[in-house]
């Protein structure tokens, strides 16, 4: 693909050249088509399922065939187990430099859409899990960490030699005993499928120990990986906050009036700033989307809630008093509607 890919594309190009820029899309469609009726493990753990049809569907589509394509076409992974994009180490090649990015983007809105579709409540807790895991693990030890990789690789060999013998026995006993004692035989084959799953648990094993150890000796592609999912955990929350802003419930109403139209320029960005500590109150600590409707009580206690204790967002609770302290009672927003009507 990527031989037929470098075909010149200019108007000049004969019929030859022509014919190898229709088979390379062709060829291209057809890896896209089968990567997103049949998906690879690793794209399904980064990006998930294949949603509903839909507009993430048409987006995890998109990124899922890319993928495909381009691991197919420079023999390099594209998507890894975490959601990143791997970059293409040594490439001297400007077309796989341009094919990476198109990727990375790719990926990057089908994770973002992934993310939207997340439960308010899961995302709070991993974004509350993240922001523990940076703050009380810095850093980890290089010497101890190379240690653990050692130790990691010594089981790997060790469950992969219990597995060679298991699958000795096992051809030895489905030979000798097939007619005779079947019994014997399915023991044999639950203990080679045990090995083998050691194997497979003592290779993950490594590649954690590995992600630390790196982290540990300066790459640091775990804390990297963490502080980029923070990212998009807030742009997915701004979203949703926007999105609460636009479209306002009851009890945003009912604390700051109806949303002043777009020709009161001035009160309805006073209003919006309003609107927007109330939401962003309420999905960054109360993690209350607007479909779980008002809190107990009236006025803004039924936006936000009750004052809390000191440690659970006392300042944040006051920043928001204080915004819709400075936002116009309802009667002045008639008022101001009337006069420019």
């Amino acid at each position: 693909i990527a031989a037929l890919s470098q075909a010149p594309s200019n108007t000049n190009a004969g019929p030859s050249s022509i014919a190898e820029q229709r088979a390379a899309r062709l060829a291209e469609d057809r890896i896209a088509a089968t990567a997103i009726n049949n998906p690879d493990p690793i794209t399904v753990a980064a990006l998930g399922p294949r949603p509903q049809p839909g507009s993430s569907r048409d987006v995890w589509n998109q990124a899922v065939g890319v993928a495909a394509v381009y691991r197919e076409k420079w023999d390099s992974p594209a998507v890894t187990i975490d959601g990143s994009v791997t970059p293409p180490a040594g490439a001297t090649d400007p077309l796989q430099t341009e094919d990476y990015r198109h990727v990375a983007s790719a990926i990057s809105t089908a994770a973002q859409h992934r993310l939207d579709q997340i439960s308010l409540n899961r995302l709070h807790t991993e974004r509350t899990e993240i922001a523990d895991t940076l703050v009380a693990h810095p850093g980890i030890d290089p010497g101890v960490a190379r240690f653990a990789v050692q130790r990691a690789h010594d089981h790997v060999r060790s469950a992969q030699a219990r597995e060679r013998l298991a699958r000795t026995r096992y051809a030895a006993t489905a030979v000798s005993n097939r007619q005779r004692d079947p019994n014997t035989t399915e023991g044999a084959r639950r203990n080679l499928a045990e090995a083998t799953q050691r194997v497979a648990d003592a290779r993950r094993d490594l590649e954690a120990a590995t992600v630390r150890s790196n982290a540990a000796t300066g790459a640091r592609p775990e804390r990297q990986w963490l502080e980029a999912r923070a990212t998009a955990i807030e742009r997915s929350l701004d979203r949703r906050i926007l999105s609460a802003t636009e479209h306002p419930a009851r009890y945003l109403t009912e604390v700051l009036g109806a949303r002043p139209h777009t020709h009161q320029a001035k009160e309805r960005n006073t209003w919006n700033t309003a609107a927007a500590a109330i939401e962003t109150y309420r999905h960054k600590y109360l993690s209350l989307a607007p479909e779980a409707g008002p809190q107990p009580g009236t006025g803004l206690t039924a936006a936000i809630g009750p004052r809390p204790k000191p440690s659970a967002g006392i300042t944040q609770w006051l920043n928001v008093h204080k915004q819709v302290e400075q936002q116009p009672t309802r009667a002045e927003h008639q008022q101001s509607a009337q006069r420019t009507l």
